[in-house]
């Protein structure tokens, strides 16, 4: 039996509570409330010492389908860039964040 994958509120407690902080200071309420409880599904696989990058949904076998939109967060430190998809949450691009790296790292550690 397949165990389902963790939340971003149970893999990333800090992390999360501050992207729905973000997410409210925007004005994107509907967005806010999806964080906890997405699923850390997949992660980039580009290998970059800086890149955190996950997906709460499968990753599109090519570009995401029409009614794909990005948002940029003002961050204290970091990059943050959210994938959107039709209203939810399909991507979540983390650049220099050694805190989320190192979770996403062990939690999905890169193949060799």
């Amino acid at each position: 039996m397949t165990s389902l994958p963790m939340t971003v509120g149970e893999l990333l407690p800090t992390f999360a509570a501050e992207l729905r902080g973000l997410l409210e200071r925007v004005g994107r309420q509907d967005l806010a409330g999806q964080v906890v409880t997405l699923p850390v599904v997949a992660r980039c696989t580009c290998g970059e010492d800086s890149c955190a990058h996950f997906y709460t949904t499968p990753p599109p076998q090519s570009s995401y389908p029409l009614g794909h939109s990005t948002l940029s967060l003002p961050a204290a430190s970091g990059t943050i860039i959210l994938d959107i998809v039709c209203g939810q949450i399909a991507a979540v691009e983390v650049l220099d964040r050694s805190d989320v790296k190192s979770v996403i790292d062990h939690y999905l550690p890169l193949k060799a």
